[in-house]
């Protein structure tokens, strides 16, 4: 369970099939990406990108459209492309992050949610990759990992402004991360990646296949952990009741924020479905 610090209560996300200890010790749990809502919390649906990582190299590259397997292809014969995995992700957030804020300028995005990563570096659930030429990284992904599930969190890449050639390397670049940064999923025992896909094409109700990945329904549901609040936080509690709203990052949006969710009960409601764009790199 990943622990955030809100800014009355104290969040707990589990994601995909995980389950939240017996004991949590948060205000608020937060389901993140699964397969079926919470009874009796409020949900939200959407379409996410899945690749079975369990099939043979040759399926799951074979799943990609041609284009894109040529530019895989020509990087890895042309570019002189070094994929890095950093095990221990807290050493190297801060060069990624200052990475990642370059590019969210120059695309008009939210800054990367330090707070949000630095929780997941803790837990040892935070998996950084860079695709270097040389002395100079190209594109860096942030994975966050779950059981035998790993999620695609952010891709940043920087060139704007420089010319064509140099568009076109880190095109490539960012196609060849994907599919290195799949088989280092594949040969580390992982089963399924989620927007893990190094296409540019992104989930669509009238699409069953996008890719080598199959677009497939997933919830984010929220629910609360205590049925009363804890003694340092009641009077925080009370105020949120209210409805108030903050701008603490939802990571199954990707590079944008989420509203923070009310501290109120949360009793039976209909949901409402919702369609958006998961776990996809903007950098290409």
């Amino acid at each position: 369970m990943i622990r955030l610090e809100g800014r009355a209560v104290i969040y707990g996300e589990v994601w995909f099939d995980e389950e939240p200890p017996a004991h949590a010790g948060v205000d608020i749990i937060e389901y993140r990406c699964r397969p079926s809502p919470i009874p009796n919390a409020r949900t939200a649906t959407f379409l996410s990108l899945q690749t079975d990582l369990t099939a043979p190299p040759e399926a799951i590259v074979g799943g990609f459209h041609g284009g894109c397997r040529y530019l895989v292809r020509r990087a890895e014969a042309r570019d002189g492309l070094r994929h890095e995995v950093i095990r221990d992700a807290g050493d190297c957030l801060d060069e990624f992050a200052d990475f990642y804020d370059g590019f969210a300028r120059q695309k008009a995005l939210w800054p990367a949610d330090r707070h949000w990563l630095s929780r997941v570096a803790v837990e040892g659930q935070l998996v950084l990759s860079c695709a270097w030429r040389g002395s100079e990284p190209l594109v860096w992904h942030a994975h966050l990992r779950s059981g035998r599930t790993v999620r695609l969190a952010y891709s940043a890449s920087c060139f704007r402004g420089m010319e064509s050639g140099y568009r076109s390397l880190v095109g490539r670049a960012n196609r060849w991360l994907h599919w290195h940064d799949m088989l280092h999923f594949k040969e580390a025992g992982l089963e399924c990646g989620a927007g893990c896909s190094p296409t540019s094409r992104r989930p669509s109700a009238r699409a069953s296949t996008v890719s080598s990945a199959c677009s497939a329904d997933s919830r984010s549901c929220t629910m609360n952990a205590r049925f009363r609040p804890r003694r340092e936080a009641g009077s925080g509690l009370r105020c949120a009741k209210g409805g108030a709203r903050g701008t603490r990052r939802d990571p199954s949006l990707p590079y944008g924020r989420g509203p923070e969710p009310s501290a109120s009960r949360v009793g039976p409601r209909s949901t409402r479905p919702c369609t958006t764009e998961t776990g996809f790199p903007t950098g290409v």
